[in-house]
């Protein structure tokens, strides 16, 4: 996890000593690194945390194809996914892979969730200030991709901070060259997610446990929104439950599917 929702304005920084591979005596100049929000682009983000996955590429291109200029510039946190969501739709019919496109890697379903996107610069510069601090315990390091590209055949890679090297985000380098990829994730309280498409939020049910102890049980012919399935209901327990003393329940989750309809979430 490297961000957590607040109130207010949010500003998180980092400033990393004067490096360099003669450093001492010869040494470059230290480097800050700050990743802010207003008030009011904090209160509009539609997610209340982001985490990001350990598991990357580190032989990946930007994308095969040179000849497209997607004009993803945003560099703000809370734009990763739009900015994949825009790369996605522009390579629509273009040959090429989760092995050869950044975005289309840091989308496949990894750790149970399906909801994951290549990061914007910010998002990738706060990654760096959170590992700097100690707070990740992760290792990245080198030039990771993100949603911005500079032109036709070039696109922005986050330079991480290493013993010899300050971070950077002013670094640009061929789509077609090789270089890192992760993967982010938002998502809310509840575990509601802030999944790829721009439907409503996942919804929580969750029912008492029927007298026969089991969950296949559930009578859940009420709770079937929109044609969706009867089942998927799991054991749990709720302080809800025995008027507010707690108790044995069954839950799931729904969300609304890019196909426009609810579904079980497994």
């Amino acid at each position: 996890m490297f961000f957590v929702k607040g109130s207010g304005a949010f500003s998180a920084s980092h400033t990393y000593p004067a490096t360099g591979p003669m450093c001492p005596p010869m040494c470059g100049s230290p480097t800050t690194l700050t990743v802010s929000l207003t008030s009011g682009e904090q209160a509009a983000l539609p997610f209340d945390y982001l985490e990001v996955s350990l598991a990357e590429s580190t032989n990946m291109t930007w994308s095969s194809a040179t000849d497209l200029y997607i004009g993803t510039n945003s560099e703000n946190l809370g734009t990763g996914q739009a900015g994949t969501n825009v790369i996605l739709a522009t390579y629509i019919g273009v040959a090429e892979t989760a092995s050869t496109n950044a975005a289309r890697f840091a989308t496949l379903a990894q750790g149970g969730y399906s909801d994951w996107y290549l990061p914007s610069i910010d998002e990738l510069e706060l990654i760096d200030i959170r590992q700097a601090d100690g707070v990740l315990g992760t290792s990245f390091s080198g030039g990771y991709w993100n949603t911005r590209d500079s032109g036709t055949n070039s696109a922005y890679k986050h330079l991480f901070a290493s013993a010899y090297q300050s971070p950077t985000s002013n670094y640009t380098s061929n789509k077609s060259q090789t270089g890192k990829t992760l993967a982010i994730r938002g998502f809310s309280a509840v575990g509601e997610s802030s999944s790829s498409n721009s439907g409503p939020p996942d919804v929580l049910q969750q029912v008492g446990l029927p007298v026969s102890g089991s969950c296949a049980d559930v009578d859940d012919s009420q709770l079937n929104w929109a044609g969706v399935s009867s089942g998927g209901w799991t054991p749990s327990w709720a302080q809800w439950m025995n008027d507010g003393s707690g108790g044995a329940i069954c839950g799931r989750t729904l969300y609304y599917s890019p196909s426009g309809r609810w579904a079980i979430r497994s």
